[in-house]
């Protein structure tokens, strides 16, 4: 899975404007946004998951700004400083509501560069019964720590 996310993520950052602008209108379900990042997309990425790709797409398309080096999405939200409330509906998302969710916050960090290989690692863990992706995410915003790893 790690390859093929960072296969993805790299695809995605070759974008034209172009592309990205049809990545945008995935929200939609518009057939353009569809076709490109389906072609995008590593054959190896079962259908099951294909829903997290398209998520991590359409993301990327509306905020193009990827660094591998930021850590985990609840460290941007809080070099940002989203509201604790705005984070908190967030970590709240079930997994229907987590793509809506997403791309508020996204919408929201402003210049600041998003993670999105991890995302979609963190995307793909939302619903474990454990929760440790929320959990990750709440250290990295509620502490003073840059990134916060997992042990």
């Amino acid at each position: 899975m790690d390859e093929t996310a960072e296969k993805f993520v790299e695809r995605l950052t070759r974008c034209g404007p172009g592309e990205k602008a049809a990545l945008r209108r995935l929200a939609r379900g518009h057939p353009t946004g569809l076709a490109v990042a389906y072609r995008l997309m590593p054959g190896t990425v079962p259908r099951w998951a294909e829903e997290d790709y398209l998520t991590v797409a359409l993301l990327y398309g509306s905020h193009p700004h990827h660094d591998p080096d930021v850590g985990d999405l609840g460290s941007v939200c809080r070099q940002a400083k989203l509201r604790d409330q705005r984070f908190e509906i967030l970590l709240a998302a079930e997994p229907e509501q987590l793509r809506e969710r997403l791309r508020t916050v996204v919408g929201m960090v402003g210049s600041l560069s998003v993670n999105y290989v991890q995302l979609l690692k963190d995307i793909r863990q939302w619903d474990h019964p454990d929760r440790f992706v929320q959990r990750r995410w709440a250290r990295s915003f509620w502490t003073e720590q840059e990134t916060v790893s997992d042990e």
